[in-house]
C-alpha cells in the first residue's frame, strides 16, 4: 500500500495540491492546525484530516497559537472543533503533556462531542536538562491509559502505543536513537544506526522543502528527547519479529497495527471504531477481521 501525507507548513491553504496527491493516490491525509476548514466534498471526502492540538485547554493556545509575525492570539481549538465539527475524516493528533493533566479528559470530552476521534501523541520537551525524568511520568501515563479505556470509541490508540510513548519501552525493547526506524537511510549520520541490525522503513528518507537537502529523520532530531506517536507506532510495526515468540505477544502486535489502521477515514479499521458501542467485542472482533 502507497500513502501520501501532506505536513508543513499548511495544506489546507493549497488544495489544488492536495487534489493532485488524490488523484494520483487512493491514500491521502494531511495534518493541519485546524483553523481553516479543509472541503468535505469530492474529491476530498476520503482525505483523513489530522488535526494538531498540544497540551489541551489554555496550554493549546500557550504552545500554539502564535502568528507568524510573533503575536499570540487565543481559541486554536475552539476553531477547530467549528470547522470539523461532525467530519467523520478528522482525527485531533492530542500531544498530552504533565503539565496539566487535568486537561486530559475534558478535552477528549469535547472531541467526542464534537464528532470525531482522537490519537494520543506525547509532548516531549526538548533540551531542558532531564526532558524524559519526569516526576509526573506515573500520573501522566495513568490518566491517558484510564481516558483511553473511558472513551474506546474516541481514543484510537491501543494502551501498549500510550505506555511505549511516555516510557520509551515496549515488548521489543527499548525506543531511541539506535533502534527508531524512521531515520533517513541516506543520511551520513545514520551510517551505524542502519548498521546495528534494528530493522528500519525500507527506502525511507526525509527531505526539506527543497527536495534536495535530506533531513536526519521525519520530527524533531532530538533522537535523546523523541516519543513522536508516528515514529514509536513504526517501531512498533516493524518489530514483527520480535513478536512471534509466543502467541500473546503476537496478537498484541496485531491489536497495535490495528489500533495505528484506526486513525485514517479510508481504513476498514476505522469503521470498526463505531461498533465499538454498539456491538459485543465478540461481534465486533468478527467485523474488523479483513475479507
Amino acid at each position: 500500500m502507497n500513502t501520501a501525507l501532506l505536513i508543513g507548513g499548511e495544506p489546507t491553504l493549497f488544495p489544488e495540491r492536495i487534489e493532485a496527491f488524490v488523484t494520483a493516490m487512493r491514500f491521502v491525509s494531511i495534518s493541519t492546525n485546524g483553523l481553516k476548514p479543509f472541503p468535505n466534498a469530492e474529491p476530498f471526502r476520503n482525505v483523513t484530516v489530522f488535526i494538531s492540538l498540544f497540551g489541551g485547554g489554555p496550554l493549546d493556545d500557550k504552545l500554539r497559537a502564535i502568528k507568524p509575525s510573533g503575536v499570540p492570539f487565543t481559541g486554536l481549538f475552539d476553531t477547530a472543533l467549528e470547522n470539523y465539527y461532525q467530519d467523520a475524516r478528522a482525527t485531533f493528533v492530542y500531544a498530552a503533556t504533565e503539565d496539566d493533566i487535568t486537561h486530559i479528559e475534558p478535552t477528549v470530552r469535547r472531541i467526542r462531542d464534537n464528532g470525531n476521534v482522537v490519537s494520543f501523541n506525547f509532548y516531549s520537551k526538548y533540551n531542558t536538562g532531564h526532558p524524559l525524568k519526569m516526576l509526573n511520568e506515573r500520573r501522566l501515563l495513568a490518566e491517558m491509559l484510564r481516558v483511553q479505556a473511558a472513551y474506546p470509541e474516541v481514543v484510537v490508540n491501543h494502551p501498549a502505543h500510550i505506555e511505549a510513548m511516555v516510557t520509551g519501552k515496549a515488548w521489543p525493547g527499548a525506543f531511541g536513537r539506535h533502534t527508531c526506524p524512521s531515520v533517513s537511510q541516506n543520511h551520513p549520520d545514520n551510517a551505524r544506526r542502519m548498521e546495528n541490525g534494528h530493522p528500519t522503513l525500507p527506502l525511507f528518507n526525509t527531505w526539506k522543502a527543497d527536495l534536495q537537502t535530506l533531513e536526519r529523520c521525519c520530527t524533531s532530531g532530538h533522537c535523546e528527547d523523541c516519543r513522536d506517536r508516528q515514529a514509536v507506532y513504526s517501531w512498533l510495526m516493524v518489530s514483527l519479529a520480535n513478536s512471534v515468540e509466543s502467541l500473546d505477544v503476537l496478537r498484541l502486535w496485531v491489536d497495535v497495527a490495528e489500533s495505528y489502521w484506526r486513525r485514517f477515514i479510508w481504513s476498514p479499521y476505522r469503521a470498526a471504531t463505531a461498533l465499538v458501542d454498539a456491538q459485543t467485542p465478540t461481534e465486533l472482533a468478527v467485523e474488523r477481521v479483513p475479507a
